[in-house]
């Protein structure tokens, strides 16, 4: 059996009428563009969630540094009263060396001193004490005898 076609001009009420202008490319072009909307809208969507979480994240960070900053204020005025007492006890320290060196040299001279005041003394060894003796008199008599020797 051969195809054959048919005279145009038949009977088409059944056929169901179009638009002029909408044709298949434009249904086509119009549900494509209908997905990349919503496709993009997704995707806003992501970044809008992503954007929040690096908000959040920034936020985190900042009061951290914040933190970091009030510590390190902390530790700074905590140097700065070590650096004063450490300078308070190096001066310290050198008044105390000071004070040795003085006391050093006070002692050689109670040294010299002490050995000058025995020079000045004379022990008299071999006469018997008496009580109520005169001191005077017994060291007259002892310088007597000795220049007659």
């Amino acid at each position: 059996m051969q195809c054959r076609a048919k005279k145009k001009g038949g009977d088409n009420s059944l056929t169901p009428v179009r638009g002029g202008s909408e044709n298949v490319t434009t249904r086509k072009e119009q549900v494509s563009v209908g997905s990349k909307m919503t496709q993009l809208t997704e995707q806003l969507r992501l970044l809008t969630s992503e954007l929040c979480s690096v908000k959040t994240k920034l936020n985190d960070l900042t009061q951290s540094i914040s933190y970091t900053n009030e510590r390190m204020d902390d530790m700074m005025g905590i140097l700065a009263t070590t650096n004063e007492k450490i300078k308070y006890l190096e001066k310290r320290d050198e008044d105390v060396q000071n004070l040795q060196v003085t006391v050093s040299q006070l002692q050689n001279e109670l040294k010299i001193q002490a050995q000058q005041n025995m020079r000045n003394e004379v022990e008299i060894v071999g006469i018997p004490e008496n009580l109520g003796e005169n001191l005077n008199h017994t060291i007259l008599v002892v310088q007597r005898n000795w220049e007659l020797t």
